[in-house]
């Protein structure tokens, strides 16, 4: 198996979730205020807060993601026992309701049959996103 491209997976789905793949998602992040997402990037489906979350429009950008590059590299998908992310966030609102900050910190896990594999990413969003 690609052991390099499987790392890659792990960096990449890390630094997605840190990058501006939440601007879909920032109206309800900025409601929540902070929480921990856990993201099967295999399936799209999260929790929040160990809650079912069905609203995440970045873990469906994750598994699309993960599937094509998978695909393109000749991974097979069912070749993935887990992956994983783990994302932390802080928002935080501008006084006037009209842009919004996030602090990330995620963490992400690559599981095959023979090899795991785990990458860590934090960002601290300036400017902030216009609500």
């Amino acid at each position: 198996m690609k052991k390099a491209r499987l790392k890659h997976h792990a960096h990449v789905l890390a630094h997605m979730a840190c990058g501006w793949r939440i601007v879909e998602d920032r109206h309800a992040l900025a409601g929540l205020g902070s929480g921990r997402f856990e993201i099967d990037a295999l399936t799209g489906e999260c929790l929040l807060n160990g809650q079912p979350y069905k609203k995440l429009t970045l873990a469906q950008e994750l598994t699309a993601w993960l599937r094509c590059d998978a695909q393109e590299n000749g991974i097979p998908f069912d070749h993935f026992r887990r992956a994983q992310v783990t994302l932390d966030f802080t928002a935080k609102v501008t006084s006037d309701n009209s842009a919004v900050t996030f602090y990330r910190s995620a963490t992400s896990l690559i599981e095959t049959p023979t090899d795991t594999y785990t990458a860590r990413f934090e960002k601290n969003d300036e400017p902030p996103y216009l609500l």
